[in-house]
């Protein structure tokens, strides 16, 4: 008796697991997440760059290294093309990629060649840029 407890426990365990797995890699989410400091990030770029900045409208690319990267969508213009470390970036409107890092903010490139970010950062951020595009271009329809 007590062994087949044991044995439905388990089995109880790994499906609860298993649909844990399901739902959290199907809700891939292009918002900060809570334990980011978005009035931090706020307030550094009104002081740095004389503007308001709402996060809320900005797409969440991931934190490397305590480096976040933030993508700025705007109107539908003209293809914008870039090219870091050998790692192809576009999308079609005047957007841009924002990385910030210790009260500062660089471009992608500008992260790179600094040393804030590595080539295998800059591939997972492409995977994500790659992933928002496809969700975005379907969204203007």
């Amino acid at each position: 008796m007590m062994k087949s407890s044991k044995r439905v426990l388990s089995l109880i365990f790994v499906v609860v697991l298993i649909c844990f797995v399901l739902i959290v890699c199907g809700m891939r989410t292009t918002k900060f997440p809570f334990w980011i400091n978005k009035t931090e990030i706020e307030s550094a770029w009104l002081k740095e760059k004389g503007t308001k900045l709402n996060l809320d409208e900005y797409e969440y690319y991931g934190t490397y290294d305590d480096a976040v990267v933030f993508f700025s969508y705007g109107m539908l213009t003209v293809m914008w093309q870039i090219n870091v470390a050998g790692v192809e970036f576009e999308w079609p409107t005047n957007g841009n990629l924002h990385v910030y890092k210790d009260g500062k903010f660089y471009s992608l490139e500008e992260a790179y060649e600094s040393g804030l970010l590595t080539k295998g950062n800059i591939k997972s951020i492409s995977m994500h840029h790659k992933w928002y595009k496809v969700k975005y271009m379907t969204s203007i329809k």
